[in-house]
C-alpha cells in the first residue's frame, strides 16, 4: 500500500513524537504499568493517527507507524526502562 502524506502529516507526526508521545509516557518510567495502561496509551496513539491521516482503519493506522517509524507503545516503554 502506497501512502501519499503531505508537509503537514509530517509535520504532526514529529510533533506528536517529540512533544506529546514523552508526555504521555513521562509517568511510566517511575511506576509498574499493567497491561491495561499500556493499552490506553496506545489507544491514544492510534487515535492521534487516525486523525492524522483521517482514517478509521486499524491496517493504515499500522501501516502509517510503520512509515513513519513509530514502535508500538509497549516497545517505546520498554526502550524507556
Amino acid at each position: 500500500m502506497f501512502v501519499l502524506v503531505s508537509f503537514s502529516e509530517k509535520c504532526y507526526n514529529e510533533l506528536f513524537k517529540q512533544k506529546c508521545l514523552p508526555v504521555l509516557l513521562y509517568g511510566t518510567e517511575a511506576c509498574t504499568v499493567k497491561k491495561s495502561h499500556i493499552a490506553s496509551l496506545q489507544f491514544v496513539v492510534n487515535s492521534c493517527f487516525a486523525k492524522i491521516f483521517n482514517t478509521r482503519s486499524k491496517i493504515v493506522i499500522e501501516e502509517c507507524r510503520f512509515y513513519f517509524n513509530f514502535s508500538a507503545v509497549s516497545d517505546q516503554i520498554a526502550k524507556r526502562a
